[in-house]
């Protein structure tokens, strides 16, 4: 693969460099307590969190965006967590340490989260000054897992021609190690077809010997086992090496 270094490191924010959840859970249960809901522990909240904030409200909220309270619970949380987003977060021991290393080594760096964009401009520049570029969810964006959020921070690294430029290198190995791979699938193919006409000539030597004898009989259940078996285990490599290729398309298109 290539030799390129990495020039460009891009994080996300919740539970990689900041531990926001008790923030997050005070806040959800504060809307769900205003509204008459009934409260989450932690480990829910946990379990909610990942997809921005909506959706841990649709996960908190009973019926989610079904229930006729969602929005109003929703807009509670969010002017809840614009004020309170800074109670009790912290950034993980050795992250900020972390951070400064890369910048002295040249590395860029940039945000980008799910979390409410005002919050997570509001944290970075509170625990990040190392970060220079800090994306949280924006209208005009598709959320992640989408790409539009990385590639907005890669542009405004100016870090896009550089980065891409390697990814299709990149893409370019993988693409020549699918056709080196469909290359050996058909020089097994080919082996396949020689050993089953080599044994297939075999029997029909060994059948016109026969002489309706016990043993060559015999002999000749072995003949065909033995074709049946290399037959097999020739489809079974052929498939297996196939299945490979396919899970390298896969990758290489995701």
């Amino acid at each position: 693969m290539s030799d390129t270094k990495l020039t460009t490191v891009i994080f996300d924010l919740d539970g990689t460099l900041l531990d926001t959840l008790e923030d997050l859970k005070n806040a959800t249960n504060y809307a769900l307590k205003t509204c008459g809901m009934p409260e989450r522990t932690l480990e829910e909240v946990r379990r909610f969190v990942g997809n921005g904030v909506k959706q841990l409200m649709c996960r908190a909220v009973p019926g989610g965006e079904d229930n006729p309270q969602f929005e109003r619970a929703f807009d509670i949380f969010k002017e809840y967590y614009g004020v309170h987003c800074n109670d009790t977060t912290k950034a993980y021991d050795g992250i900020p340490e972390l951070l400064q290393e890369l910048k002295n080594n040249g590395y860029a760096m940039a945000i980008v989260s799910n979390k409410i964009d005002s919050a997570v401009q509001d944290l970075n520049n509170r625990y990040f000054s190392q970060v220079e570029i800090a994306i949280g969810d924006r209208e005009n964006l598709r959320r992640k897992p989408q790409p539009d959020s990385v590639f907005l921070a890669l542009e405004e690294l100016g870090r896009t021609k550089t980065v891409f430029n390697s990814l299709n290198y990149e893409i370019g190995e993988v693409g020549s190690a699918v056709d080196n791979i469909r290359g050996e699938i058909d020089k097994l193919n080919d082996l396949k077809t020689d050993v089953l006409n080599a044994v297939q000539n075999l029997a029909a030597i060994a059948e016109q010997n026969a002489a309706n004898t016990q043993e060559t009989s015999a002999s000749m259940q072995e003949i065909r086992q033995i074709v049946s078996e290399c037959s097999g285990e020739v489809d079974g490599i052929v498939n297996t090496s196939k299945g490979l290729a396919q899970n390298i398309e896969v990758f290489t298109l995701e």
